[in-house]
């Protein structure tokens, strides 16, 4: 019996120290130069009311060209329920893009139906749910106008007392900020990635006849009549002095990565418990 306990004891330690490190971010340092493909992934969707989460493409959003999706998890991501997948967003290091830039521009991946999923869309608005996205292992933050949130979302939602009507725009433009550190001539490492979300109301005939994309600066109202929508995005670089082994400090405090640890300890210690 005691033999049995200490084998019990060994395997909960092994399991918490793969756990905690993943939740204290304890990542391999990688180095970029001009020119590297830098993928975004994004993790599950998440709302601030419901307990549920889903995948991001659950929703009619647009996936790559090469049909390819999942990412690798390590042991402590998937027990904490993460679904880390590719997205389509085509961005090279330090090469930023001007204007507006069509998701996989030419596929027809850009401009979708969402007639039919209108409803769906709508329900996840109305129940916050945002996206968590991620460059090089490290989470993207958005700014709120007073602090740091990872909370990406997806749109927006409010009840119009004049007009007595509900209102839901969608987030159909995204502005990514990459920050970096130079760490040799030609050698840089990933330090942040802020993320801008925007409801845009693009002029979709002059898209479509011309290429042209342009916006009068209104929102995008999800609008049960109307049946294509254009998802665009901007990228831009930022030289910062943050160095790689301090980029996750305007994201985490001592506070959070407490909670982190503590929960993934939690979920462990109780699937030994059952196990015994």
């Amino acid at each position: 019996m005691k033999s049995n306990n200490n084998i019990y004891i060994i395997v909960l330690v092994i399991v918490l120290f793969i756990i905690t490190n993943d939740a204290l971010q304890l990542e391999k340092k990688k180095t970029y130069k001009i020119g590297d493909p830098l993928p975004i992934y994004v993790n599950k969707l998440i709302s601030q009311d419901k307990i549920f989460s889903y995948s991001y493409y659950d929703l009619p959003f647009c996936k790559p060209e090469n049909g390819s999706l999942s990412s690798h998890e390590t042991i402590g991501q998937v027990l904490n329920g993460e679904r880390k997948q590719l997205t389509p967003y085509n961005v090279t290091f330090l090469q930023p893009t001007s204007g507006y830039q069509e998701i996989n521009k030419y596929s027809g991946c850009d401009i979708f139906s969402y007639r039919d999923t209108n409803d769906k869309l709508s329900e996840f608005i109305k129940e916050r749910y945002y996206m968590e996205m991620e460059i090089d292992d490290l989470v993207a933050y958005t700014w709120s106008g007073v602090a740091n949130y990872n909370a990406i979302n997806i749109g927006n939602y409010w009840f119009d007392r004049a007009n007595n009507q509900e209102i839901l725009t969608i987030n159909n433009y995204l502005y990514f900020t990459i920050q970096y550190n130079k760490v040799s001539e030609d050698e840089y490492t990933i330090v942040g990635l802020r993320v801008l979300p925007q409801s845009r109301q693009f002029n979709l005939q002059n898209y479509l006849d011309n290429g042209i994309i342009s916006s009068n600066g209104s929102n995008q109202y999800l609008d049960s009549d109307k049946e294509f929508l254009l998802y665009t995005y901007a990228v831009a670089f930022e030289e910062s002095n943050v160095t790689w082994e301090h980029r996750w400090d305007q994201l985490i405090d001592h506070e959070h990565t407490s909670v982190l640890v503590g929960a993934s300890t939690i979920k462990i210690i109780l699937f030994i418990y059952i196990f015994i």
